[in-house]
């Protein structure tokens, strides 16, 4: 409706000429229009009150970019060129359609200046008693001012309420509904204002922010960071403690890994010597068969004592990764971390470090274990059977006693997790 009486007023037949300082329009003839729209005759010319009219209109590009606010939105506006009086740019404030036939406005830039005034208005609405985020306007000053009792010093945010206010802003910034930040407070209990509140200020101070702009262009942050800290709150989490904690038990863990794995370095540097020995000494005792029996005897021994110590290492590997295990689960359980998929990363992170390095330890118990009876097996059977005097003898016997080392592995390395309740 206002694109047919816009057309009819300022169609090519009407020559008018405009006085931007009183924003009012001379017509040498009047339109023909239904509606008078308080047309006056005067020295000749017929004189409009532009603001009269159901629609804005801009008369030159200087105009434009001086009078554009967040009202000019509420209703359906033109932008004719000065110079050829044609149109270049129109709004429908019902289907939002912006049309422009001009390369010295960009159709992004109005988008991001509307969505600019919709956040400044929203704003403005928070300076209300009942959600208290801005605690004061300065209208004069075009000031927002935010009192931070943490910081200790208020905040005076500058604002600008006329013109194309941004330029060449993402589009995934103008996309943002900021009429989604009312709904937000009246969905949520009136605690959320606290957690609203302080994801502004913690942004204002950290980027030193001076200026609407720049909280604009990080709204969406805000939200999702104060919309984090809330659910938090809902569920009765405190991400910063658990993370501490995460990292206690990555430290107690790392500890328990580290003694099991010292225990282990220092018995593989200790048994090549200690073998070594035992060979040597059966190599004295060539020909006393008893007292060769007797040290083979003793160091079967010793071997299985080292066996057990080596099943009881590897329990307590298992013990520890049951337990980070049931850890992570209870905390992955909760309803916090299933919103908020991205937030649990930093613990997984800690759960995968811990279980690959269980998995290396474990690796190494059993590659030592697999080494310690294949030398003392050798050692044995060398000194006691005399298995090297032929090749199919020693192939023979290295093949019984892989089969009877791999066939105890399981007993000694049990792989089920020990039941912790």
């Amino acid at each position: 409706m206002s694109k047919q009486v816009f057309e009819r007023i300022f169609a090519d037949e009407n020559q008018f000429s405009y006085d931007l300082e009183n924003e009012i329009i001379s017509f040498e003839l009047k339109p023909d229009v239904s509606e008078d729209y308080g047309f006056e005759y005067s020295n000749g010319v017929y004189l409009l009150d532009k603001n009269s009219l159901p629609f804005t209109v801009f008369f030159s590009f200087e105009e434009f970019n001086l009078k554009l606010s967040g009202k000019t939105f509420q209703n359906d506006f033109y932008l004719l060129h000065e110079e050829q009086q044609k149109l270049v740019c129109s709004y429908e404030k019902e289907t939002e359609k912006l049309a422009i036939s001009t390369d010295q406005i960009k159709e992004n830039d109005i988008v991001a200046t509307k969505k600019y005034f919709e956040s400044l208005n929203c704003f403005f609405d928070l300076n209300s008693i009942d959600i208290g985020i801005v605690d004061y306007i300065d209208k004069s000053k075009r000031e927002l001012v935010l009192i931070s009792p943490s910081y200790n010093k208020p905040f005076k945010i500058k604002y600008q309420d006329k013109g194309i206010v941004l330029k060449d802003v993402p589009v995934d910034i103008t996309s943002f509904d900021f009429d989604r930040i009312r709904e937000v407070f009246d969905e949520k209990n009136k605690n959320y204002k606290t957690f609203f509140k302080k994801s502004l200020l913690d942004t204002i101070n950290k980027y030193e922010i001076r200026n609407f702009e720049d909280i604009f262009k990080r709204i969406p942050a805000i939200l999702t960071e104060a919309n984090l800290n809330f659910e938090v709150y809902l569920n009765e989490l405190s991400i910063s403690k658990i993370k501490e904690e995460y990292d206690e038990y990555k430290k107690k863990y790392f500890e328990e890994q580290s003694t099991i794995l010292g225990r282990l370095t220092g018995q593989v540097l200790a048994i090549p010597i200690s073998l070594a020995g035992v060979a040597f000494a059966i190599y004295r005792l060539e020909g006393n068969f008893s007292a060769i029996l007797i040290v083979n005897l003793a160091l079967v021994v010793f071997g299985g004592f080292l066996t057990s110590f080596l099943s009881i290492y590897f329990s307590d590997l298992i013990r520890v990764q049951k337990i980070v295990n049931k850890d992570f689960e209870a905390l992955s359980q909760n309803d916090f971390f299933k919103n908020h998929g991205d937030e649990i990363l930093h613990f997984e992170e800690t759960k995968s470090w811990i279980t690959n390095r269980s998995r290396q330890i474990q690796i190494r118990l059993k590659s030592f274990y697999i080494s310690l009876w294949l030398f003392i097996g050798l050692i044995f059977g060398g000194s006691t059977f005399e298995v090297f005097n032929a090749t199919q003898s020693i192939i023979f016997f290295l093949a019984v006693l892989l089969l009877l080392i791999f066939t105890v592995q399981p007993w000694v390395f049990k792989e089920e997790e020990p039941d912790l309740n």
